[in-house]
């Protein structure tokens, strides 16, 4: 499908990736033979060991792996590990660690690595099992980043805690994956992950479908995804609450003084199909991006767009639009919580309090969502009004003289009004040292 058509179709049915989302038969891109074949631990170790980049080790057909006392199994930079999911109905050759210990990951990906093909499934419960008194939280998870670049498709993650997939380096690609049974996060963007691709999954989930940790630099676009809502454990209770996509606030930022609500820099969120059972909100931004968060063309199982992608208060850099409702589908144009963009470059937002001193020119780009026009722009510190107008001001119109500040904490706070009278907001804290 081209852009154009796109734009009319909702839901994960717009996949143009050309294979099955949550891939196994029917995708195209499997890896059929390796430089080594393994079929036991030992093996396993010894050829990762010795590859190089641009080398494949291939795991037999059929094989299943033990892989207890081995964790953090290192996948070395532009080598691709392999099995033949998919391949003339098979699920994939097993790797299984039934004791891993708390916190581990099963692999370590390094850049430029790819991991396809594969089923991988740690030593924590099914959803149903989950009962936290009798196996606590262990905090593991099955992959994680060592590097760039790495891509994770055509394979079955399951059975830990923590994450299927962790994300902390730049250009993350996981696509085409069953992830199942993961309790907490089945993918997980952290530390600078921006941007980090998640794509044409099958997600089964009951706390998070994707979570982020709200760190400048963190974001991702999850698109074509199916994800389902899987009903929580008995230990659980029956009112437990949670929501699919996340963006947190980035802790530091929350713990400080004036606490703030961060929530990473730039989020898509587009062309998913949410079958949520509930009670569970689709979506949640905990907290004002750096850039903005796009959630648009989405079905969203729940007839109320109240249950949808929502954000916390205060409000902005969030535009929810053009998404579909209920097995009705009935279409929301624009969502509730969508605000003006505020684009702050100076100074700019981050985890810590900017320094400043002397003279301090502003700048920062509003812009709003097609159809809604910008009605009022103010800028203040603290109580102190900076400039008030229909426009933004241009990049040396607003000049902030921080010696007519006291030294210590005070908050810039930017407020964009639209037409329909709501406003978006985005604050720096700035630390003044004359």
């Amino acid at each position: 499908m081209s852009s154009r058509d796109l734009q009319s179709v909702y839901g994960a049915e717009a996949n143009p990736t050309g294979d099955p989302i949550g891939g196994g038969a029917g995708y195209r891109r499997v890896v059929r033979r390796g430089d080594v074949t393994v079929a036991n631990a030992g093996a396993l170790l010894a050829a990762l060991e010795a590859a190089r980049a641009g080398q494949v080790v291939y795991v037999a057909s059929g094989s299943e792996t033990d892989l207890v006392g081995h964790v953090g199994i290192a996948v070395p930079a532009g080598v691709t590990l392999a099995g033949d999911r998919g391949v003339d109905g098979s699920p994939g050759p097993l790797l299984q660690n039934r004791k891993m210990p708390d916190r581990a990951f099963l692999l370590s990906a390094g850049e430029g690595a790819r991991i396809t093909g594969l089923r991988i499934k740690g030593s924590d419960p099914d959803f149903p099992d989950i009962d936290y008194d009798v196996k606590p939280r262990s905090w593991c998870g099955v992959i994680r980043t060592a590097g760039a670049n790495v891509e994770v498709d055509n394979c079955e993650l399951s059975n830990v805690h923590h994450s299927g997939v962790s994300a902390s380096h730049p250009n993350t690609h996981v696509h085409h994956c069953f992830i199942h049974d993961v309790h907490a996060y089945p993918v997980c963007v952290g530390g600078m992950a921006q941007p980090t691709l998640i794509e044409a999954n099958l997600i089964y989930w009951i706390w998070h479908t994707v979570a982020g940790t709200g760190q400048p630099g963190t974001g991702y676009e999850a698109r074509y995804n199916i994800a389902v809502r899987q009903k929580p454990p008995k230990s659980w209770g029956e009112r437990h609450r949670t929501h699919g996509w996340d963006m947190h606030e980035f802790r530091s930022a929350f713990l400080a003084t004036p606490r703030r609500l961060l929530a990473g820099d730039r989020i898509l969120i587009h062309h998913n199909t949410m079958q949520n059972t509930g009670p569970a909100r689709s979506g949640l931004i905990r907290g004002v991006p750096r850039d903005l968060a796009q959630v648009y063309n989405n079905w969203f199982s729940e007839s109320d767009p109240g249950l949808g992608v929502r954000q916390v208060e205060p409000k902005g850099n969030v535009w929810v639009y053009n998404n579909v409702y209920g097995p009705e589908m009935k279409q929301v144009p624009i969502g509730e919580d969508t605000t003006a963009r505020i684009l702050l470059k100076r100074p700019e937002p981050t985890g810590e309090p900017a320094r400043v001193s002397g003279k301090l020119a502003l700048d920062f780009e509003v812009s709003v969502l097609e159809g809604l026009q910008v009605k009022r722009v103010t800028a203040r510190v603290d109580d102190r009004e900076l400039y008030a107008g229909e426009r933004a001001p241009g990049p040396d119109e607003v000049v902030l003289d921080t010696r007519e500040l006291a030294n210590g904490i005070h908050e810039l706070f930017i407020a964009v009004e639209d037409n329909r009278g709501v406003t978006g907001a985005q604050a720096v804290t700035l630390a003044v040292e004359n």
